[in-house]
């Protein structure tokens, strides 16, 4: 005997099975949805948010390159202020060796004729000569002292000319005594260093 089966009537069903229908109908969507879209999404996800890492690891490595790029060419304009200090500091040491280039003889020749032109009375000067050599150059140093006897204008006038003089100088001391017996002139002593090649 063979079973029979009701025919199935939606408007006949009951409050329980339109409950298990709906569950099972909203748990299929949310399966599907899951499935099919956020799966799915969530690969996408995964493969964009790889691509970004890509792109900004490129992106990183091309700023890297551009800095190296840069700093080359920082280094370049380094390089061309060291040539340039350089060139500025030989230009400066043959300026000084051409003022060591005269005599020693000469330049003390040259302060007397100086001082005698500027009614300077040289009542003593002591000279002391010295040869030493720094690096490859051989120099030679004749310390002056000379005690002077003239007015402070007069004094003014020889100091002014010494420090203009184009020679490599320099005026270790100087001191100003007031001699009774020699008013209104005044009593100076001077030391002066003079390096000549």
């Amino acid at each position: 005997m063979a079973l029979e089966m009701e025919k199935f009537d939606l408007k006949k069903i009951s409050t329980r099975e339109k409950m298990i229908v709906a569950f099972t109908l909203i748990s299929a969507l949310g399966y599907g949805y899951y499935q099919f879209e956020y799966v799915v999404q969530g690969k996408k996800m995964k493969d964009a948010m790889t691509r970004l890492s890509q792109v900004d690891a490129s992106a990183a490595a091309l700023e890297q390159a551009l800095a190296k790029l840069k700093a080359v060419g920082d280094t370049e304009k380094q390089i061309a202020r060291k040539n340039e200090s350089i060139s500025r500091l030989r230009e400066e040491i043959e300026a000084v060796k051409a003022k060591m280039k005269g005599s020693a003889t000469e330049v003390v020749q040259e302060i007397q004729s100086k001082a005698e032109a500027l009614n300077i009375v040289i009542s003593t000067m002591r000279t002391r000569e010295r040869n030493f050599q720094r690096g490859k150059l051989k120099m030679k140093e004749i310390s002056l002292i000379l005690e002077l006897h003239c007015g402070y204008t007069a004094m003014k006038k020889f100091l002014e000319f010494l420090d203009a003089y184009p020679a490599l100088l320099s005026i270790e001391s100087f001191q100003m005594i007031r001699n009774e017996e020699i008013l209104p002139k005044i009593e100076n002593r001077l030391h002066i260093k003079i390096f000549a090649l």
